[in-house]
């Protein structure tokens, strides 16, 4: 609107330029690709594709270029490991002196003993919001080279099972003994696994107590609301002063809470690289499993209950701002100066004005 007829006049002969040498290109193409299939095209007979066509053949050469790279990634991986099949047989053969009966008491040096397999259950059980990492560290402190990393590993996955069992209070997936492995636990363990999941459960009904209070209280429009692991979960402070921030989808949260990580796994110099940044958010978003990912979906639904109860406070004060701008003054008296929030104190951790509250230790 702001441009003169002349102005628009150049445009769109600019415009209509830049169209006419785009066809060229797709009649050149096209003529290209006749003759390269033995055929000749007369200038009538040659039909540009729509748009729409142009590009699914984009999307299926790129498609195609995939497939053919992920084939070679494959096959190098194929590859790789042959040479290391080769590398270890011709460091067997170097290792002449070794008899057979050595290499399988080597071999068993590397399981567990029966006899610590029940110190193993032993320990998940009382480790059991832990990793399989740190169990695994646990147990050959104790019993220093009783076992390989990798065997312990898949003895306590053998034994074990983590899951998230709401029955029991669970907030989070936790380790258990399968239940045929039961009988392994001492007596003082058993009881350490009984007073924790009693605990657990007083502390789940403690907060749905709360939770529905706080909702009884709140008319329905508490301050809060429920989070991906079902605790009731309360929104950052807002005062109404400026409007809310928008609420976001789960990958952009997912990026928000994740970024400082990955800008800390790298060199200084690679921290400003945003392309570099990024593409490895997408990788670690596409890793994560659909349970993870469904937990972040979760908080898409709070901050989506939150950026609706914000917009309320903001309308409101904004309504109330308006009918005190219409109302008469006083002509008499100094103006009192309110007091607001600084907008430091409005920030909250991600710096978007969005926040994915911490739990609270109970």
């Amino acid at each position: 609107k702001s441009l003169t007829v002349e102005a628009i006049g150049r445009r769109c002969e600019q415009l209509m330029r830049a169209a006419e040498k785009e066809v060229e290109a797709m009649e050149k193409l096209a003529i290209e690709e006749a003759e390269k299939e033995g055929r000749t095209l007369t200038p009538g007979e040659i039909k540009l594709p729509m748009f729409k066509e142009s590009q699914a053949k984009k999307r299926a050469e790129q498609q195609t270029k995939f497939l053919e790279e992920r084939a070679t990634l494959e096959q190098n991986v194929v590859d790789i490991d042959e040479q290391i099949m080769q590398i270890q047989k011709a460091l067997r053969d170097l290792e002449g002196n070794q008899t057979i009966d050595t290499f399988f008491k080597a071999k068993a040096s590397t399981e567990i003993p029966e006899k610590l397999v029940g110190e193993l259950a032993n320990i998940i059980a009382r480790m059991r919001s832990q990793s399989m990492v740190a169990i695994t560290d646990e147990f050959l402190s104790k019993f220093p080279g009783k076992g390989s990393k990798k065997s312990i590993g898949q003895k306590i996955e053998a034994i074990g099972v983590k899951e998230k069992r709401a029955e029991e209070g669970d907030t989070a997936p936790y380790w258990y003994l399968r239940q045929e492995k039961d009988h392994l636990l001492t007596k003082t363990t058993k009881a350490h696994v009984k007073d924790s999941r009693e605990a657990r459960l007083a502390a789940a009904a403690e907060k749905s107590k709360k939770r529905k209070a706080d909702e009884d209280a709140g008319g329905g429009n508490a301050n809060g609301a429920i989070g991906p692991e079902g605790d009731f979960v309360e929104f950052p402070e807002y005062d109404g002063e400026e409007e809310p921030h928008e609420n976001k989808k789960a990958f952009t949260l997912f990026c928000k809470a994740t970024r400082r990580d990955v800008k800390n796994s790298l060199s200084p110099s690679s921290r400003k690289n945003k392309d570099r940044v990024n593409g490895m958010l997408k990788d670690r978003w596409y890793a994560l499993t659909d349970d993870e990912k469904q937990v972040w979906k979760g908080w898409e639904v709070w901050d989506a209950k939150r950026y609706e109860y914000q917009s309320g406070i903001y309308e409101g004060r904004k309504e109330k701002k308006s009918k005190s701008s219409n109302s008469p003054s006083k002509a008499d008296g100094p103006s009192i100066p309110k007091k607001s929030i600084p907008k430091k104190a409005r920030k909250d951790s991600l710096g978007d004005g969005l926040s994915i509250p911490k739990k609270r230790k109970s």
